[in-house]
């Protein structure tokens, strides 16, 4: 019986609070926490005009080409951050500034190459799980991964690019609580 009065409880309150920002479907997830699903709008850069606490902001499947600096300055909250299937080529240095409560990163299926802007991801200490993975042009000939991914003490899962016969740099023997590891493309 309580499980039934949690679940209309959840149901009143997702299906009370929706709104709509620019293109964006604004929900509350169980927990209160709420989520912006701004996929499939053909947005080219990044909305202003959400709610600033947002927990969840989904990007997917727009047409982002590049993520310049403070890209984000507005969303100080979110703990999951996706931006896979668009055609971003480009992380400025300072894209991800002011995500420090960010704990998961996924960038699938865009033109990124394994190598990064240093210091890109130095505003991620929370992250926990990167995915930067089917992304590379086949014309990338790089042999080594360049990704800085030593600053980001917390990551437990990162998922990249299968290049063949690459070497790791120095930033790699930073990952000292990486669980999982996995190469795709």
């Amino acid at each position: 019986m309580i499980m039934y009065i949690i679940i209309a409880i959840w149901i009143i309150l997702v299906h009370h609070y929706t709104t709509v920002h620019t293109k964006c479907k604004i929900t509350l997830n169980i927990l209160g926490e709420k989520e912006a699903d701004c996929t499939y709008q053909g947005f080219t850069s990044v909305p202003t005009n959400l709610p600033p606490d947002l927990k969840k902001l989904d990007l997917s499947s727009n047409r982002l080409t590049r993520l310049g600096a403070n890209s984000f300055h507005r969303y100080k909250y979110p703990a999951h951050l996706l931006l896979d299937n668009n055609i971003i080529s480009y992380l400025d240095a300072k894209a991800f500034i002011g995500l420090t409560l960010l704990r998961q990163l996924s960038m699938v299926r865009n033109q990124l190459s394994i190598w990064y802007q240093p210091g890109v991801f130095v505003s991620l200490q929370n992250l926990s799980a990167l995915d930067v993975s089917r992304n590379m042009n086949t014309a990338d000939h790089c042999d080594k991964y360049n990704i800085p991914v030593g600053e980001l003490c917390n990551l437990r899962e990162l998922s990249i690019d299968h290049v063949l016969n690459a070497t790791f740099g120095e930033q790699f023997k930073k990952l000292h609580n990486l669980q999982k590891l996995r190469f795709d493309n």
